[in-house]
């Protein structure tokens, strides 16, 4: 039977393993390792983003939630504006949904990736970060929102100020 985790706990229960099972495992947990290290900064990014947004949503700061929710009207209204436009320019939507459609098929309409080139691996790695370029992007913009290490600070902070100014708990 095949143990079901590292080598090293079933070398102890009595079973013996060939070298060629223990380089396999080996280049098996470098692949991991290596597999975790690509993905590391974008679960970094993603969770920093979730953090950011979650927080300017909650009014964990309340003047940067008031901008985020002031900012997210202006896009709703505008949004609304430009509905309202279109519906009034073509009553049918007839002109527009073929619009939208070009649109949509030029956007998504590539090259094919025939050559195997450097410049293609190096096109295709920079096609693979923009999603993670953007996140970053929003996640600069989000810098005025404090991140739960900082709300725990500013917490801590104003709990000793209480203190200190004779305003102690009841």
């Amino acid at each position: 039977a095949k143990p079901l985790f590292w080598r090293e706990s079933s070398v102890e229960h009595g079973l013996a393993a060939s070298s060629s099972e223990r380089a396999q495992e080996q280049a098996l947990a470098a692949k991991l390792v290596r597999s975790a290290r690509e993905v590391e900064p974008v679960v970094r990014v993603a969770a920093t983003f979730v953090e950011k947004v979650r927080n300017a949503m909650t009014f964990a700061d309340g003047p940067a939630s008031v901008v985020c929710f002031f900012v997210l009207g202006l896009v709703a209204l505008a949004l609304s504006c430009s509905l309202l436009l279109i519906s009034l320019i073509d009553p049918g939507y007839s002109f527009v949904s073929g619009v939208y459609g070009a649109v949509a098929i030029v956007a998504l309409a590539r090259p094919s990736d025939s050559g195997h080139g450097s410049e293609d691996i190096a096109a295709a790695e920079a096609r693979a970060q923009q999603p993670l370029q953007f996140q970053g992007l929003v996640n600069r913009v989000l810098s005025s929102v404090p991140d739960q290490a900082e709300l725990a600070h500013r917490f801590v902070a104003a709990q000793v100020q209480k203190q200190q100014n004779g305003q102690g708990q009841v």
